[in-house]
């Protein structure tokens, strides 16, 4: 699944716990009814009295008894749990248990790093769950197939009637089972039954206990279903009165009825506007925990089975979608019910999944088509013919006029990277079809299910000549990330959520890889560590971060928090790291085994690493035991390096290596963390000079000395790997004489120096110049984009040994940065300056910041940069004339800081081409223009949108206002209009901007946070953005309160704005604890963030502007230390 990262985040904001019946209610309902007579009407009185005593006494004997009974069936269930961990307990994997959300394997939780061996369960074998009562399966069940109806009653659209709208009626499951316990007399699956207190929509599944039938399949003999027992929200127990025959198959057969949901999740109503009507289709999306809400199952990750399906429609609807092709052997019929004519459909049986990659979609046959088909030859013979790669969704924007075939690339996209997929790990893919469905609401970016990946709409739908060239990269990278799911995480699947990495990790690394195969003239490499790295490590320097593999992971509160950056960008890094430790080659060859061996079952980090080390090349370490702590503990280091100057052995170099944490606020409520962890770390070493090219040094350095301890001298055997053997000359105006520590970056750690090294780098790179001489390691890309984000960052946590913590990070971006020409090391400075930029906004010391920043970009930019274009088309000719998409985004990065600052030519350029851009008219408002001034426009329309709009007349925005309007108009191009207004600095413009983030009518639900993010760009809408969020928390169309919460909240840095964040947080709890309500954990973790903002002001701001004020771009100043 893709999360908001890259276009959306995953809610967080389900919690559910155990409903149990309190014993009191049943004490109550034991005496209901009880009556006494008497005929001694002279002792009333003493019979009275004597009833009252007897009536105390059974009761205290019924409760005693009843609480016993409670007692008693949850000591039975804990046995049980105890004896199913007992099972396990020889073959679980430390952090390898299950936990609620979806899958079905097992095992206990077993603190600590290592474990003992496991031996692989094989297709077919029992998949266990590790056992609580938070929503967990507790049962030894092996599901083999599910025979699911469902009856979807849907309308049409918003004039249809039809009886019972919105719901699914008279559906049916029958789920073939096993058990390999002899013990075995109940069912334990998930259903959703109940809607916890903080839901916003239904979800409920019913069924009572006549309509669930148990039937031994071979001798079609029935199980007397005892009764139902109801757990928790999502736990239902079906007690049986007989126990199971070992290995026997059964059919579990529910009847039930359930809801067509609203808010994205489970299977849910989205809608379109078609000719002036409001349409409906349903779609699903059901990870990781929510196919429970649209029929009863075993809702764990680890459970894999077949599905045939059948879906009852209404017959307008002809469009219908699931993970296989309709069975040819039974077409589709028609079916008079409720006085209405249904088409009925049944549906290949699918491969072997678990139940969250089932996928629906009900639509108008005439609104969403296909694109044209690609059929893609498996090669695999006869078993694994060949199948069509398609791209569904609206008709106008995939098969529309004026020969509009947005789905084209996405299709040949997918071509192409399930061929590299195929090529890489010689694996087939099993399913019919490979359907990629745009759809108008879907709360993540896309969803890998089998056979039918959901994407949003502008997530998979490129334009040409309208769509950028980011865009374009997007939509490439999406589709990657999602179709190396068909290999980690629907072809093997983590075991339980604690190892989410396993699916989204991976996932989010070979996104990158098929992007190298698949558009190698992007050019693409020099961008992990920027896009992938970076951002793993920003977020994995906090106190709350989480391991890669969390043995802890139990409810759904856990679940949702292992889809988190962590998860997707930090396991993609641990596996850049891997890769540059064992080469490219090797490292496949290890994957592709990994993948043969174990497809088709539950997976783990162990069942990898056993895979890894047959192929590492290294007689003395088992790489295992070196990725350990890389895997289960939390965090990363800072290697410090540091060098004796006066030794006369210029080799004499020690290192230090602690946890790497930015500070916390004083008080604060994160856990506390051990900052003397440590881990193997892969130390490669590289100095200044190089004699040969640099390519060749570069490899060379690649060869890691494993160092583990938490300080030591570098031992000779780490010295030898050195390309260069540094030599210590006097003074600190060498050019040469430095060393870097982890080249280019494929270690996932951060590194600091010694002052005097530091001193040494930036002199440097006042020597650097792009296109001299390379044999000098600054000319590696990935050394600067270090060099630059590591010295911020140690500055942001005070670990620079100066005085003023921002002296190295400044003066190494000042001396060089004008020479700078490759996107990432320019992205990391930006990034870096903007957030100081973001702290001093406000305060008495931004203009002296602004100001320097000002005249920073004004000695980048070029009036040319406009003019960088992206050549698209489909023939082969014209796409070789592409421009360096690096190029394209450096130009565009250096246009936005300049124009931002203020830097004259930049906004008069903007406002030349925004008046340019109006004067074409609204039809022609978004289509590519040849013409002078906006021959570019595609690339830069946000910019010109942006910067034109906050330069420009009233009667820009009165255009830009009735252009949203226009019906028809794409999401994409509603988004650049609201980016572009949100620029404004009129108030009541920035306020129509807020009404029409909250209006459905206008930004659907899953596009409110883009919005907001564009309004905390600059100062006055950040001001007036807070203020509204105040005002109008209480309102309904308000959805996205955590994630407004997180924006804003966690920028605030003066104490009378902390203090309204905090009496917002109690307003918001309306007298809960914070664990009660959805954006609890987001307003704790904003006031953190916002306390350290303010420390951070009261401790740099100053000094910052203290600095800026003797820099001049280009040039040094002399060190203080």
């Amino acid at each position: 699944m893709t999360r908001e990262s890259f276009v959306v985040e995953h809610d967080s904001s389900v919690k559910e716990t155990i409903a149990t019946t309190p014993v009191g209610s049943l004490v109550k309902d034991k005496g209901k009814g009880r009556k006494m007579k008497s005929s001694l009407k002279a002792h009333l009185p003493l019979i009275i009295l004597g009833v009252v005593f007897i009536g105390v006494l059974i009761g205290l004997i019924v409760v005693g008894v009843l609480l016993g009974q409670e007692r008693k069936k949850v000591e039975d269930l804990q046995n049980t749990m105890n004896g199913h961990a007992a099972v396990n307990a020889t073959t679980q994997s430390p952090g390898g248990g299950t936990g609620p959300g979806g899958t079905s394997v097992t095992g206990t939780a077993i603190p600590g790093v290592t474990g003992p061996t496991l031996t692989p369960l094989k297709p077919g074998s029992l998949r266990l769950p590790r056992i609580n009562l938070n929503g967990v399966l507790t049962n030894q069940i092996d599901p083999i197939n599910y025979e699911l109806f469902l009856k979807i009653h849907l309308p049409y659209d918003e004039n249809d009637t039809i009886p019972e709208p919105l719901t699914t009626r008279g559906n049916t499951v029958a789920i073939t089972l096993k058990t390999p316990d002899s013990n075995l007399k109940s069912i334990t699956l998930h259903v959703r039954h109940e809607v916890p207190a903080d839901s916003k929509t239904g979800h409920i599944l019913r069924f009572a206990k006549d309509k669930v039938t148990v039937t031994k399949k071979a001798e079609r003999t029935a199980v007397v279903v005892d009764s139902l027992e109801y757990l928790t929200s999502d736990l239902v127990v079906i007690n049986l009165a007989s126990t199971l025959v070992v290995n026997a198959e059964y059919v579990l057969k529910i009847e039930f009825d359930g809801v067509i949901a609203q808010d994205n999740q489970g299977l849910y109503l989205s809608q379109y506007m078609k000719d002036g009507q409001l349409r409906n289709l349903i779609v699903s999306q059901f990870q990781a925990f929510k196919a429970r809400r649209a029929f009863p199952c075993f809702d764990e990750p680890g459970y894999r089975s077949t599905f045939t399906t059948t879906l009852q429609y209404p017959k307008r609807f002809g469009m219908t979608r699931t993970n296989e092709d309709v069975d040819p052997s039974n077409p589709a019929s028609e079916v008079n019910a409720n006085g209405l004519l249904w088409t009925k459909t049944v549906y290949k049986t699918s491969a072997r999944m678990p139940v969250y990659l089932n996928a629906f979609l009900v639509s108008d046959a005439n609104d969403f088509k296909f694109h044209e088909p690609i059929v893609m030859a498996q090669n695999y013979g006869t078993s694994f013919p060949a199948f069509p790669v398609n791209t569904i969704g609206n008709a106008e924007l995939v098969a529309g006029p004026n020969n509009r075939r947005d789905g084209r690339f996405a299709a040949e996209q997918g071509r192409d990277m399930i061929e590299a997929l195929k090529n890489w790990f010689e694996q087939p893919y099993t399913i019919s079809k490979l359907d990629q469905a745009g759809v108008p609401d879907f709360s993540a970016g896309a969803m890998e299910n089998w056979g039918l990946v959901m994407y949003r709409e502008a997530s998979l739908l490129y334009q040409p000549q309208v769509s950028t060239a980011d865009q374009k990269r997007g939509i490439a990278a999406i589709i990657g990330q999602e179709l190396a799911h068909m290999i980690f995480g629907n072809l093997l699947t983590c075991q339980w959520w604690s190892d989410t990495w396993l699916n989204e990790g991976f996932a989010r690394f070979m996104q990158y890889e098929l992007m190298y195969r698949t558009k190698p003239r992007w050019n693409l490499q020099p961008m992990f560590t920027y896009w992938v790295v970076r951002e793993a490590m920003s977020q994995d320097a906090f106190t709350t971060t989480h391991a890669l593999s969390d043995p802890n992971v139990e409810t759904i509160a856990d679940i949702e928090r292992m889809f988190s950056t962590i998860t997707y960008a930090k396991g993609a890094s641990i596996l850049h790291m891997i890769k540059g430790l064992m080469q490219e080659t090797p490292f496949f060859n290890a994957l592709k085994q990994y993948v043969k061996v174990n497809a088709d079952i539950p997976t783990r980090p162990e069942l990898l690493m056993t895979e890894l080390d047959k192929v590492y090349n290294s007689a003395s370490d088992k790489l295992s035991e070196r990725l350990s702590k890389w895997i289960y503990q939390k965090g990363y280091p800072v290697v410090t390096v540091s060098r004796n100057y006066d030794s006369t052995n210029p080799n004499d170099i020690s290192y230090t290596q602690k946890r790497f944490l930015l500070p916390v606020a004083p008080g604060s409520s994160a856990p506390v963390l051990n900052e003397t962890d440590t881990w193997d770390v892969p130390l490669t070493l590289i100095s200044g000079a190089i004699k040969d090219d640099l390519q060749t040094a570069l490899q060379a350095a690649n060869l890691p000395c494993w160092v583990s301890s938490a300080s030591e001298k570098l031992p000779d055997r780490c010295l030898t790997i050195f390309t260069e053997k540094p030599t210590v000359v006097a003074g600190t105006d060498q050019t040469s004489n430095f060393i870097i520590a982890n080249v280019q970056q494929f270690g996932f750690y951060r590194v600091n120096y010694d002052i005097s090294n530091w001193n040494r780098i930036i002199r440097a790179l006042g020597a650097y110049t792009s296109g001299a001489d390379q044999r000098n390691v600054l000319h590696d890309v990935h050394t600067r984009g270090q060099l630059i984000d590591d010295s911020f960052n140690l500055a942001r946590a005070d670990q620079l040994g100066t005085g003023n913590q921002y002296e190295i990070p400044l003066r190494l971006i000042n001396i060089y940065l004008t020479k700078e020409q490759s996107y990432g090391p320019l992205a990391s400075a930006m990034d870096n300056l903007r957030y100081i930029d973001q702290m001093l906004r406000g305060t008495p010391d931004y203009p002296q910041f602004a100001g320097y920043m000002q005249n920073l970009a004004g000695q980048l930019y070029k009036k040319s940069m406009w003019e960088t274009n992206w050549k698209d088309s489909w023939t082969t000719a014209d796409q070789e004339s592409e421009s360096s998409y690096g190029t394209l985004m450096f130009n565009t990065l250096v246009i936005e800081t300049a124009c931002f600052y203020g830097v004259s030519d930049c906004l008069t350029e903007a406002d030349t081409r925004f008046a340019a851009w109006v004067a074409r008219g609204k039809d022609r408002a978004f289509t590519a223009d040849e013409r002078p001034p906006n021959e570019n426009l595609i690339q830069t329309k946000n910019l010109v949108l942006c910067y034109g709009m906050r330069e420009g007349k009233p009667s820009y925005w009165k255009f830009m206002k009735e252009l949203l309007v226009v019906p028809g108009t794409i999401t994409s191009s509603k988004l650049s209009l609201l980016r572009g207004m949100a620029c404004s600095r009129d108030e009541s413009q920035l306020h129509e901007v807020l009404m029409a983030a909250i209006d459905p009518d206008i930004v659907r639900s899953q596009d409110e946070n883009a919005v907001f993010g564009y309004l905390n760009k600059f100062n006055e809408a950040h001001v007036l953005t807070w203020e509204f969020v105040q005002r109008e928390w209480s309102n309904p169309l308000l959805t996205n309160r955590a994630n407004v919460v997180a924006t804003f909240g966690s920028s605030l840095k003066t104490k009378w704005r902390i203090d309204q964040l905090k009496a917002l947080f109690e307003r918001a709890k309306g007298g809960k604890d914070a664990k009660d309500i959805p954006e609890g954990a987001t307003f704790v973790r904003a006031i953190e963030r916002a306390e350290i903002n303010r420390l951070w002001v009261e401790k740099h701001g100053g000094n910052i502007a203290a600095l800026v004020a003797q820099l001049t771009p280009g040039t040094d100043i002399p060190p203080t230390a």
